[in-house]
């Protein structure tokens, strides 16, 4: 029977939950006490040793009080009621109280039904003490007795009623009806609960499906088992592509792992310049003549630590205590030929291989970074110097790598450093020029003299850095733009590659005559001009997508700025003063003559390196170039669908001629493309540690000293095949 009850119970609390919210009249304290004392007693028993006397304290207010005791008492008024007689009672009351103020149709349907239900049990306890039918005790005495047992349509609990003393009674008749009733009746209040329990648990299962959490859940789990079996599709493919011995949908996957490892737009590099020398150099004189040029008052800059400031802006903390330069010295017991590293630097012989394969252990093997890619966040984190210089001895050569954030110095501010290392490497540390951080004044000159200038500015209009989502979302779409074009062009090789001498005439002639016949021509164009027109021509022609080109050109404005020095101030500016000229060409314009592609990038270079123009430049990238390190601007306008090409031309550095250490040679080396002069660089190459932007860089390095005229570029192999061709035809 207690089961029973506690069924009834249940349902009655579920029913209370169902009663409408508004319609129905509420019921009076009093009732509302009474029926909260039954509940509290039926679910934790007497209040003695549960919850105590409320008491005033602070926290509660005098209502509070009397609404928390009035509960206490209704509580204890119950006291002593077991908790199968509490439930009895609470339902009773509840159909009482429902009676009298369920006013809507659902709360009058809610009560019909329990007070159905409750009815049901009470029938069945009543019952339950009637004696039992002559027929059940027969039966009794036949399944007790014979042999075969006999097999009742009776519960449980109706068999054990059956086998209880009380219940044998042969002179009974009609028990057999009233047992029937009995079982029926405990069977609708059985369906009864479950049907309450069904109904409660679909309701709490539809509110949790319906929660965020569930739905969070969900999302995971569908995309979680997307990425799953795209990966093993993706590794399948892969697989298969492996064994043909195709690897252009691995180079893809490849360089989407590399751009997707981080979203910001714009990456700060650290530049690499490393320089051959036939004669077997001192690392110990090079690495002391470097020191005391940086601990010259006005070299001490270069010594420093890069730091932020309060407001987000880098500079350059000078410190004693800390080592200036980074300073590393390897020996490799081989010629420099018949090593990986060795092999990205050509010898300078007029008979030797045009192409070369640069591999990406190069650099970090020369240099020694730990590292492939390092940002400005790291150099602040771990507070190194900005100066890294590698030192490695070859059987034939030696190899002098320098590696420094770009932010800090270009390729002309490398050649400025290598010129006056080489003065204290000789012994002429008089000569030594100083060094000034003019950079800002000589812009705010520059911004002072554009206003008297006659000069017409130009059309281009720098974009800002972008920040945020707009930095993400612009990131994304660079990167499915460059998988794009990687995944139609095939696959992309790094390579070196010179013109011979007579290739790079041939070719300069032929484009300077066009320059003559044409109408309107530019007043000069340059041997870099010719070649990146050349290379432009060729790109377009392998292009298998429609693409418009974006063509940046990096512009050393020292040659600009320095005139608008005082006449006394004979200081160098070091640090970096990098700006960019745009030019844009539709791919028909790109498949033209070598003379019109020269001729455009010319006169974009000319119009937008003027003193308006230039001031312009700085002045919109100096806030960010702050903030954000090396920012190079992207012009406004739909630039990210363009093909992007960049020409960065070292020739004009002269580092050649700039550098000289013949006061640390210990011993001296002939062979082809040697010099008669001791210590001279026989090569260079510059680069930067990672490209912007996805840019198709090309690194110009000019000639060496047979008239090899060198240069690099990542290109598709298509591309390189046409090279190859044109060079033939040449």
């Amino acid at each position: 029977m207690a089961d029973s009850v506690d069924r009834v119970f249940v349902h009655a609390l579920n029913t209370v939950k169902k009663i409408p919210k508004t319609g129905a009249s509420r019921p009076p304290p009093q009732d509302r006490l009474r029926l909260y004392g039954l509940y509290k007693q039926a679910m934790e028993g007497d209040v003695d040793g549960v919850m105590e006397q409320p008491s005033p304290t602070p926290a509660l207010t005098a209502e509070e009080l009397q609404r928390e005791r009035d509960k206490w008492h209704a509580w204890n008024t119950q006291r002593g009621l077991s908790r199968t007689e509490a439930k009895r009672r609470y339902v009773e009351a509840l159909i009482e109280t429902m009676h009298r103020y369920a006013t809507t149709s659902d709360a009058t349907e809610l009560v019909a039904e329990l007070e159905f239900v409750w009815n049901q049990i009470r029938q069945n306890s009543s019952g339950s003490s009637d004696d039992c039918s002559p027929r059940a005790a027969k039966l009794h005495q036949s399944s007790t007795s014979g042999l075969i047992k006999v097999l009742t349509p009776m519960s449980e609990q109706g068999q054990a009623e059956m086998r209880s003393p009380g219940c044998i009674d042969p002179g009974g008749d009609g028990s057999w009806q009233r047992s029937m009733n009995r079982a029926i009746t405990n069977l609708s209040a059985e369906v009864a609960a479950l049907r309450e329990q069904i109904a409660t648990g679909r309701e709490w299962k539809s509110k949790k499906q319906r929660s965020l959490s569930a739905w969070l859940k969900w999302a995971v789990w569908k995309v979680s088992k997307h990425i799953v079996a795209d990966c093993f599709v993706l590794a399948l493919v892969l697989l298969w592509l492996r064994r043909r011995r195709d690897t252009r949908f691995e180079d893809l996957v490849r360089a989407a792992l590399k751009l997707g490892r981080d979203l910001q737009l714009f990456q700060v590099y650290s530049m690499t310049f490393v320089a051959r020398f036939n004669d077997k150099l001192d690392p110990k004189k090079l690495h002391q003549s470097l020191l005391t040029l940086l601990e010259k008052d006005s070299w001490r800059v270069l010594g420093g630590r890069l730091r932020r400031t309060e407001d987000g802006k880098l500079e350059i903390r000078v410190s004693k205590d800390q080592d200036a330069v980074t300073f590393k010295h390897s020996v490799i017991a081989c010629d420099a030929e018949q090593d990986p590293t060795g092999r990205c630097m050509p010898t300078p012989v007029a008979d030797g291989p045009q192409f070369l394969a640069v591999a990406p252990v190069c650099n970090v093997g020369i240099t020694g970074w730990p590292v492939e890619r390092m940002d400005l966040s790291e150099f602040i984190k771990h507070s190194w110097p900005l100066l890294t210089v590698q030192v490695t001895t070859f059987n034939n050569a030696t190899f002098v790598a320098i590696s420094l954030p770009h932010v800090v110095m270009d390729g002309a501010g490398v050649g400025i450093l290598l010129q006056n290392w080489s003065l204290v490497v000789n012994g002429r540390e008089d000569e030594v020029c100083d060094l000034a951080d003019n950079r800002d004044e000589l812009y705010d000159r520059a911004r002072q003299a554009s206003t008297k200038s006659s000069d017409p500015t130009s059309d281009l209009e720098l974009g800002t850095m972008p920040t945020g989502l707009s930095a993400v979302a612009f990131k994304l779409s660079v990167l499915l733009n460059r998988l794009l074009w990687n995944w139609v062009s095939g696959p992309i090789e790094n390579r070196m590659f010179c013109l011979r001498e007579k290739q790079l005439e041939k070719l300069v002639q032929a484009a300077r005559q066009e320059h003559v016949n044409a109408e309107d021509r530019a007043p000069f164009i340059s041997t870099a001009d010719v070649v990146s027109a050349w290379i432009t021509r060729l790109v377009a022609k392998t292009m298998r997508l429609p693409q418009n080109l974006l063509v940046m050109i990096p512009v050393n404005n020292r040659p600009r700025l320095l005139p608008l020095k005082s006449g006394e101030d004979r200081s160098e500016c070091i640090l970096n003063t990098i700006s960019a000229a745009y030019a844009t060409l539709t791919r028909r314009e790109a498949m033209g003559s070598l003379a019109s592609i020269a001729h455009s990038y010319r006169r974009r270079l000319q119009e937008q390196t003027r003193l308006p123009n230039l001031s312009r430049f700085w002045s919109g990238l100096k806030e960010q170039a702050l903030i954000f390190g090396d920012a190079y601007l992207m012009p406004k306008g739909p630039y990210y669908s363009y093909m992007k090409i960049a020409f960065d031309n070292h020739s004009s550095a002269d580092y050649r001629g700039r550098t000289n250490f013949a006061g640390a040679v210990i011993q001296r080396r002939e062979m082809n493309g040697g010099t008669k002069e001791p210590g001279t660089m026989v090569f260079y190459k510059l680069k930067l540690s990672s490209e912007i932007c996805a840019w198709h860089m090309m690194h110009v390095f000019g000639k060496d000293l047979v008239g090899n005229y060198w240069m690099t570029m990542s290109l598709p192999r298509r591309t390189w095949s046409l090279i190859e061709r044109e060079l033939e035809a040449l």
